[in-house]
């Protein structure tokens, strides 16, 4: 495994064929959570989660392919952008002076959470973590998932076969 700053990941995403490319991303993230009566709030909790993806995706078109797959019109247009703006004609979303990735999730191969350095059962903190709503506008029994992590909090990230651990600059 390849040791990798930042600021050279954001060059090598910059730098990526503007075509589907297959990925998987390790992010270590701060859950959101209900804070009233909540213990864990000042406990410093974190979730890791291993995700499969695929960047360069069209998401009109893989909104509208699964439109199709569950028998619905195929008339999805998306919307622009609520917050950030594209770098370029690449997978960077830029917001507020920070960098983000922006990637359809396919499969989550593991999630996990911790509190103050020792692991956690989701169990535990089901009761204070937000679910996700999914999407209203697109309309499907199965959404199409599309996740965007501060460059900040990526840790690992496997690209083209290629496999690099993310450290600060």
């Amino acid at each position: 495994m390849e040791k990798i700053t930042r600021s050279k990941l954001v060059e090598l995403l910059k730098a990526l064929p503007k075509s589907n490319t297959f990925m998987s991303v390790m992010t270590t993230t701060e859950p959101k959570m209900r804070k009233t009566g909540n213990p864990w709030l000042s406990r410093g909790v974190k979730k890791t989660a291993t995700v499969t993806g695929c960047l360069h995706f069209n998401y009109e078109n893989n909104v509208n392919a699964q439109r199709a797959r569950e028998d619905k019109s195929e008339d999805f247009v998306v919307q622009a952008r609520t917050w950030g703006q594209r770098v370029g004609d690449t997978c960077l979303i830029e917001h507020k002076g920070n960098m983000y990735l922006e990637y359809r999730a396919l499969r989550c191969l593991r999630s996990r959470y911790f509190s103050e350095g020792k692991r956690i059962a989701k169990s535990v903190l089901d009761a204070w973590l937000y679910k996700s709503g999914g999407s209203v506008k697109q309309d499907l029994r199965k959404d199409i998932v599309v996740r965007t992590p501060r460059i900040e909090n990526i840790r690992r990230i496997n690209i083209n076969k290629k496999k690099y651990e993310v450290v600060d600059n």
